[in-house]
């Protein structure tokens, strides 16, 4: 869903604009993510993960926490919230990946940002 809204412009102009940033910035922030997913898992696996990775920053409530169902009416919609709750499922019980894509591409992250760091004397 956020996917689709981030990429069809017309859609993306008809949101707020602080939403049209929260989607630009998560665009930028997981296309590395994405990539090393892709290698991995179906491409619609990688689009459930985009969207539960928008839907929790977005709805993500300290005091009542989120549901399984509730992410899953995020992303499909109030209608198909059991079909989002299904590919959400689908995602995590899916045998190929696990923690240590993420954690491979943070390291790399961690490690360009202190080389970056380090050129502009800030270490």
């Amino acid at each position: 869903m956020y996917n689709n809204i981030c990429k069809n412009k017309a859609i993306l102009s008809t949101q707020p604009v602080q939403q049209q940033k929260i989607l630009w910035n998560v665009e930028k922030y997981l296309s590395s993510y994405l990539s090393s997913l892709l290698s991995l898992l179906d491409k619609r696996l990688v689009g459930t993960f985009y969207d539960l990775f928008v839907s929790i920053l977005l709805n993500r409530d300290s005091k009542k926490g989120l549901l399984l169902s509730e992410l899953g009416k995020y992303i499909c919609g109030t209608v198909h919230a059991p079909a989002g709750t299904k590919r959400i499922s689908n995602l995590i019980r899916s045998k190929n990946w696990n923690s240590d894509v993420l954690e491979k591409v943070q390291l790399e992250k961690a490690k360009d940002y202190v080389l970056e760091q380090t050129k502009l004397g800030k270490f």
